[in-house]
């Protein structure tokens, strides 16, 4: 995709009192300034590439957002679309941060949550290094992220959040998005509404807190522990054949069966024999909580009631 932007390169050509601009593009503030910015205005669109970058912010409204990590220690950002308002990227530091329109870096997700309603669209592609840690605030966009390994905070409000092959501590919060995180290891933390909550990997510790939203977990391997709570929404929780679990259970009028043992009702304590034994519980309302093996043999590791 070709490059556009206004201004000559190296700041060549420019006119008194206009800001310097570098080879890439980028506006300077001053000779002795770090920070370089690009303005991205509707209907245009534009490739950076950058040398160094340790962290990356994201703030849009609707359309898509692709981040995917590399083993190189540079980053490139492919702008695609833009609509509504001017795109703005900075680097400041070796921090990347990306808006459309302007967000609270202090608070993404509060400052995000307050430009529902506003007509901005994007699409982007961001190629980062994988160490690079992540805070990620959208309204409506879908947001693909894979292959990081470092702390990763991702907010939305309605659109759908996919991750995929993270290694590191995910931070996720979603009103009505959908949440799906897939062959990830490390910490997992989930606060949702009626997001539907899909996880599997070798997660470390998981804790999931919904209203109506379902959860899915299927670890492999043995976790520290599994927290999960839901109002309405189904728990269900599948583990490696000859898993040990002390589980314990809470509802009101939903059903709990742990590893094929029915639970009482309102719930209760039940403990699995088997290797690394870890503490899970579950709380739901009307939302039945569902603890599966999965069998040993040639049947692909489908889960067992």
């Amino acid at each position: 995709m070709n490059e556009q932007w206004s201004g000559d390169a190296d700041g060549f050509g420019a006119q008194e009192g206009e800001k310097p601009r570098s080879a890439s593009g980028a506006t300077s503030s001053g000779a002795d300034s770090i920070t370089e910015r690009w303005t991205i205005a509707e209907g245009q669109s534009r490739v950076i590439d950058i040398d160094a970058v340790t962290a990356l912010r994201v703030g849009i409204v609707g359309g898509s957002v692709d981040i995917v990590g590399h083993d190189e220690p540079t980053a490139r950002v492919e702008v695609h679309r833009v609509e509504g308002r001017d795109l703005t990227v900075t680097l400041e530091q070796g921090r990347l941060s990306i808006s459309h329109p302007k967000v609270s870096w202090d608070d993404v997700w509060e400052s995000v949550k307050a430009l529902v309603g506003v007509r901005a669209r994007v699409e982007l592609s961001i190629v980062v290094p994988r160490q690079v840690a992540l805070s990620l605030g959208q309204v409506s966009a879908s947001a693909l992220v894979t292959g990081l390994r470092s702390r990763a905070g991702l907010s939305t409000v309605s659109g759908a959040m996919q991750i995929e092959s993270h290694q590191g501590e995910l931070d996720l919060n979603a009103v009505s998005g959908d949440v799906e995180v897939s062959g990830s290891t490390g910490r997992l933390s989930v606060h949702g509404v009626s997001a539907t909550v899909t996880a599997s990997g070798a997660l470390d510790h998981v804790g999931v807190d919904t209203v109506s939203g379902e959860v899915l977990l299927d670890v492999t391997g043995s976790p520290r522990g599994i927290s999960a709570n839901s109002v309405s929404g189904d728990v269900t929780v599948r583990l490696d054949a000859g898993q040990g679990v002390r589980a314990t259970t809470r509802t009101v009028s939903g059903r709990g069966s742990i590893v094929g043992v029915s639970m009482p009702k309102r719930g209760g304590r039940q403990t699995i024999d088997g290797v690394g034994a870890f503490d899970l519980s579950a709380s739901t309302v009307s939302g039945d909580v569902t603890v599966v093996r999965r069998h040993s043999g040639a049947d692909g590791g489908r889960g067992q009631a």
